[in-house]
């Protein structure tokens, strides 16, 4: 029964993966190739002790306990190399917005015009929705960064581009969008007790669009550069209210928010034939950084082959400083040169 069960979530796999899939292959208009494309990432310093006291403070007052925090003198500077990485090979790259809470890393350069530096307070336009440590309220925000391009990619800063990418990667001309699948099955079913956070929230966002758009299997959301524009989420925004105040009232992660920039708002685009997905499979895009230095070296050599990749740190456990010095002795090695975005 397993077995034929694996078979089944195979197939559905495949079925979904074909589905989404298929308007990728119909003809679009695709982009000039000299429009430029704004950049936006989300950021905090969790190496800061005062950022972190304060974020539990506010655990305690908003949810009634907190939680204890352990912070290294090393970084892993993930944005800094990540920066590198984008203006060496996207070619369509205009500016770079940082959305912070407060914080701005000593080595970012703020004399270069092309970087703007972001404050919740000065985006959040409703208060209340501060502070904010939950990453999908932040993301419900970015399409009403001030200057911001029609068409934008928000990106995490543990997300590194390898090789060479246009806007056509990312974007039609007609205002389409070409975001990426993930490779498993959303889930719909009765929540279990054993769900993790992130099922609950990927539950949520599937059953309003089953009650909004077309009830059926669809694919979850990857951790990767989100293509966005502007008209899109103020689209989505008017549709789904309840859900974007829900998601934005959640000052922490909470199991009743939606995902709405990376799931939402591209399923919603997808139905009205503004998006084309694109699903890969078999490429492999996640890599994890853990304590075991050898380990960590045939990760490097793996994931330095790939075009794109996210590298996480191992689940359940605090990287000591040799991980850490050693993620950026062969983050340097692979994209050695500094960014115009780096003092």
């Amino acid at each position: 029964m397993r077995i034929i069960n694996k078979i089944r979530y195979c197939l559905s796999l495949l079925y979904c993966s074909i589905k989404f899939s298929l308007s990728s292959f119909f003809k679009r208009s695709i982009p000039d190739k000299n429009v430029k494309i704004d950049a936006v990432y989300l950021w905090a310093d969790f190496n800061d002790p005062s950022w972190l006291r304060t974020r539990e403070r506010h655990r305690m007052s908003l949810l009634g306990y907190k939680n204890k925090f352990d912070y290294t003198k090393n970084s892993m500077n993930e944005l800094k190399y990540s920066l590198r990485a984008l203006e060496k090979n996207f070619k369509n790259l205009n500016k770079i917005h940082i959305l912070t809470d407060g914080q701005i890393p000593n080595w970012l350069n703020l004399k270069n015009n092309s970087l703007k530096i972001v404050f919740h307070k000065d985006l959040f336009k409703d208060k209340k929705h501060l502070p904010s440590y939950n990453s999908p309220t932040m993301e419900s925000y970015v399409h009403e960064i001030p200057g911001l391009t029609e068409q934008f990619l928000c990106l995490n800063d543990d997300y590194f581009v390898n090789a060479p990418f246009y806007a056509d990667d990312f974007f039609f001309a007609d205002g389409g969008i070409r975001p990426r699948l993930g490779r498993k099955i959303a889930e719909k079913g009765p929540l279990s007790i054993d769900f993790d956070l992130v099922t609950k929230v990927v539950r949520n966002t599937e059953l309003l669009l089953d009650k909004t758009q077309k009830k059926e299997l669809r694919l979850t959301p990857p951790h990767r550069p989100q293509p966005m524009t502007k008209t899109l989420m103020r689209e989505c925004e008017k549709r789904y209210k309840e859900a974007f105040e829900m998601t934005r009232r959640c000052h922490f992660r909470s199991e009743f928010m939606y995902l709405l920039h990376n799931q939402l708002m591209p399923y919603m685009a997808c139905y009205q034939k503004k998006a084309a997905f694109v699903v890969n499979l078999f490429e492999k895009d996640m890599f994890y950084w853990s304590n075991d230095l050898g380990e960590n070296l045939r990760r490097y050599d793996q994931f330095k082959k790939q075009k794109m990749f996210c590298i996480q740190e191992d689940r359940a456990i605090k990287l000591n400083e040799q991980s850490i010095v050693q993620f950026n002795n062969l983050m340097n090695k692979l994209f050695p040169k500094k960014s115009s975005f780096e003092k």
